[in-house]
């Protein structure tokens, strides 16, 4: 997992990937390791990877706010806009102080608003 970490800060996204995948082998309810595998496979474009991590990472610690936080924006990023809603939504829920959470939950709103007004 470190060696995951230290790769990902140096670019390496590859090698990153594959340690990452090691250390979920080696402890499949390592929920960090899931959510920073996630975050390396959506800047590689594994969309579905990513939100598969982000999923798992949340099943294992249902109070990792940042797994919500990072899937609401990976599913926004891709046009699943309720989802994305809905992702938000559950980080506010383990913490309403949350300001990312808060801030993107906003302005989906906000979009969501304008686009009803729009029609």
């Amino acid at each position: 997992y470190n060696m995951a970490v230290v790769l990902t800060g140096q670019g390496k996204s590859v090698e990153a990937i594959t340690h990452y995948r090691e250390a979920i082998r080696l402890k499949p309810d390592y929920a960090d390791a899931l959510y920073n595998l996630a975050a390396v496979l959506e800047a590689q474009g594994d969309v579905q990877g990513a939100v598969a991590g982000y999923n798992e990472a949340i099943r294992l610690k249902p109070d990792f706010v940042e797994a919500y936080n990072n899937l609401g924006v990976t599913l926004f990023n891709h046009g699943q806009i309720q989802k994305a809603l809905d992702a938000f939504s559950g980080a506010l829920r383990v913490d309403p102080k949350n300001a990312d959470a808060r801030r993107n939950h906003d302005a989906i709103m906000t979009v969501i608003g304008k686009s009803k007004r729009d029609s």
